[in-house]
Parts: C-alpha cells; structure tokens; sequence
C-alpha cells in the first residue's frame, strides 16, 4: 500500500547542503480565475525564455461567439413589483451553415403563480459571420433586449483575445509535462521533477509570477529542492510504481469498456501512457530497488498501448 504523501515527511535542502546533494524538486502552482490577455500571455513567455509554442490555441470566433451570447442568461431576469409579471431571458441556438449562425434572445413571461403569459422566441436576433468574423444585432424588441445584445457582443470582442484561467493551467500542465513529472499526492496538485529539468521548472515559476488578469491577480508556482536521502528515494520509488499501476489500470478500464468512447479520449489516454513509458528513463538512475517490477508494468501498459491502437482506434 501507498503511504499518504506528506510535505514535512521529505527531506529539503537547507542553506549548508551541497548542490551535489540535490536529485530534483517538489512543485506546484496555482493559477487565478479571470480573463488573460493573449499578448499578455506571450509576454509573459518571453520575460521568463519559454518558447511561444506554449502558447494556447487561438480562440475559435465561434466559441467566443457562443460563449458571449451565454452570458446573457447571467441576471436576465425583470420583474415588474407592481404586477408580479417576471421577464426571463434565455438564449436558444437556431441554426448554423457554412457561413453564419444565429442564436436568439427568448423572452419567456410568467406571472406571480410562474404561469406562462407570453413567449417571443425571437426578441433579439444575434448572428455569427463566419467570413468576417463579426458579430451582428440584427433584430430586438426593445431597448432592455437592446442593451443585453450589445452587452454580448462587447463581451465577444473580450472572448476573442483572453483565455480563461482553466486555459492557463492546462497549459502550464502541459508545459510541465516536458519535465517528466511524477505526481506525488493521488488528488494530485503536486509534482516530482528531477534535477534535470531544473532551468525548465525555473522559467515555469517565473511565468507564473509575470502572469496577470484584468484584475490584478494571475499565478504563482513553487519548487522545494529534494537532497538525496533513502527517505526521499523510498518516496520516489513508491510513487513511481503508484503512478505506473494508475496508468496501466486507466488503460485496462478503456479496453474493457463495451460503451462507445470518444476517440479523442482514448488518443489522449494513449498520449499520455506513451509519455509515462518514456518518463520512465529519467527515473531508472534515480530509483534502485524495484526496478525489475517497474519494467514489467511498462511493458504491460506498452502492450495495453498496443491493444488500444488496433482494437479502439482501428
């Protein structure tokens, strides 16, 4: 059994140990909600020296699009306090071709017993130019629907050029993930990183710090460099056969699964099996003891890798 991973349980350099000492670190970040702004984003590459091919995707217009437009659903609701009579407003897709889609404001009235007086399903008009890009107020009923339109086709323009922080810790993740990181709680949240990958770990610590949203707020990560100690390596090896059984159990789960999984998630657990077996090599010099049981689940998950490709992805 796995013991549970306690931070005061490791050992940690101090001032008086030697660098010869160190074999990697502990880390881990955490990433603030809000809006980041693209240039930001890149800025904040450049200033710490990682690479602009960390960048996030760009924005699809029309995820920005469907995103704005939801937001109207957010406090949409009138209520008359002489009548009772409550407007709710809703957002309805309607259709989508090859050079437009269109998404409808829904007023929906009910009285104070919730019962239904009116429904225009058409008070305001919101189309997608897919060719232009642009997002076009077409039609409203009046100038509350007016107000809630242009309030979403502001927030289109703001979608367009910032990711959410959701965005940002995915990629930080996937940055981390140059490193060979071993997770080291089963929740997760806090990573293994050898010594190799120091300067790497470094420029992620200072792209977190660079990192702001609009308000103020933005990122932050931490790395607690780990001296050699049996104590430590004892660690290290528990959690590297924990992390190998998870990953060969993961993959034994979607080759036993009869429902219909999606193919992006089956590609993506096989991207991810495939990096833990080439991991493996950066632990092999760190860990004694265990190796010869480490391998045999490497060879299990590459055939279950295997498996996979010719039976889920045929």
């Amino acid at each position: 059994m796995t013991k549970n991973f306690n931070l005061n349980d490791v050992a940690a350099i101090h001032g008086n140990e030697t660098e010869q000492n160190l074999f990697g670190y502990l880390c881990w970040y955490s990433v603030s909600e809000g809006l980041y702004n693209r240039e930001q984003i890149r800025d904040s590459l450049h200033k710490s020296g990682l690479a602009d091919s960390f960048m996030p995707k760009r924005i699809r217009p029309a995820d920005a699009f469907r995103r704005a437009t939801k937001l109207i659903e957010k406090n949409s609701q009138m209520e008359d306090e002489k009548t009772g009579i409550v407007d709710q407003y809703l957002i309805r897709h309607v259709t989508s071709s090859n050079t437009i889609t269109q998404r409808n404001i829904v007023r929906e009235r009910r009285d104070s017993q919730g019962r239904s007086l009116h429904y225009n399903s058409s008070a305001g008009i919101l189309v997608f130019n897919k060719d232009n890009e642009d997002f076009l107020i077409e039609q409203t009923e009046n100038d509350h629907v007016r107000d809630l339109a242009e309030f979403a086709k502001s927030q289109y323009e703001i979608f367009l050029n910032h990711h959410n922080g959701g965005a940002i810790r995915n990629m930080t993740l996937n940055i981390l993930k140059q490193m060979a990181p071993l997770p080291v709680r089963p929740s997760g949240g806090i990573y293994f990183v050898p010594v190799k990958y120091e300067e790497m770990l470094k420029k992620v610590v200072e792209f977190l710090k660079y990192l702001e949203t609009s308000g103020g707020n933005g990122g932050e990560g931490f790395m607690v460099p780990l001296i050699n100690t049996e104590d430590n390596k004892d660690m290290l090896r528990s959690k590297i056969d924990a992390h190998l059984q998870t990953t060969l159990e993961r993959c034994q789960a979607l080759m036993s699964n009869n429902k219909e999984i999606p193919k992006n998630i089956i590609k993506e657990q096989i991207d991810d099996a495939k990096r833990i077996i080439g991991d493996f090599k950066d632990y092999r010099s760190l860990v004694t003891g265990a190796v010869d049981s480490m391998e045999d689940k490497i060879e299990a998950i590459r055939q279950q890798v295997q498996t996979l490709l010719i039976d889920k992805l045929k």
